[in-house]
């Protein structure tokens, strides 16, 4: 993946309803809180921190792993999203910023794919909370199947990818 892909997060929310109606703030809002505690989540155990019941996420995640807005088109949300931390790495190395970003697009991929959801995620994040926060975070990302509005998540790819009705989470 080139270097500046690496980086790129897009999210897309759409009214399936009526193509280009205004998308809710509370649905934008959630999205991305969503989005944002999967990368924090993410985060925290690349830093290699102890997982923590309560409280909120150390200063060093969330400086490193923060997400900001680089652009929004409005009607529906199209946003390109970064990391607040621009973080340099070695040519050949990648920034902890981009192994988060990376193993966050391996987590959606799971949850949208396979079949036995918890066992591979638990595969790549071999922390038993954790696994099971992320898989209650990914739940609240996917749109479910009453849902007026599609969503779609790119991170680090040029084609966004379409999130469908995510199965049942156990």
């Amino acid at each position: 993946m080139p270097p500046a892909r690496k980086k790129k997060i897009d999210i897309i929310i759409k009214s399936e309803k009526v193509p280009g109606a205004p998308i809710p703030a509370m649905v934008v809002a959630e999205k991305f809180q969503s989005f944002q505690n999967i990368l924090y989540v993410i985060g925290d155990f690349l830093e290699g921190k102890k997982y923590h019941t309560g409280g909120d996420f150390p200063n060093s995640v969330k400086d490193r792993f923060t997400l900001v807005v680089r652009d929004l088109k409005m009607g529906s949300v199209d946003a390109n999203l970064g990391l607040a931390d621009a973080q340099q790495g070695l040519p050949d190395q990648a920034t902890l910023g981009e192994q988060a970003i990376g193993l966050t697009n391996e987590v959606v991929h799971i949850a949208q794919t396979e079949d036995d959801i918890s066992a591979k995620i638990f595969e790549r994040i071999p922390d038993e909370p954790r696994k099971f926060r992320l898989i209650q975070k990914l739940d609240h990302l996917w749109p479910d199947n009453r849902s007026p509005y599609s969503v779609r998540i790119g991170l680090g790819q040029s084609r966004p990818l379409h999130l469908l009705e995510l199965m049942k989470l156990d």
